[in-house]
């Protein structure tokens, strides 16, 4: 009989592999890819992005977008 531990550790299992496969995914985008949350806060910038804009995804994970970008074309 499978327990409340054991589903709860498959979900996780499963969460953390679909996760790694999205970052695999944006990774190897050769498209800059920049996602934001409800209030503008970078969640992921992959490489692409970073060489588009002139920054690195260490700096703008977690800042506003409206700190780390400057271009108003890309803004808009």
């Amino acid at each position: 009989v499978e327990t409340v531990r054991d589903q709860l550790q498959q979900r996780f299992h499963t969460i953390l592999t679909q996760k790694n496969e999205q970052d695999a995914l944006f990774e190897s985008m050769v498209e800059g890819v920049v996602a934001l949350d409800h209030n503008h806060m970078i969640l992921h910038f992959n490489p692409a992005a970073g060489q588009i804009l002139g920054v690195t995804a260490q700096f703008a994970i977690g800042r506003s977008i409206y700190d780390v970008i400057r271009v108003k074309e890309v803004l808009d």
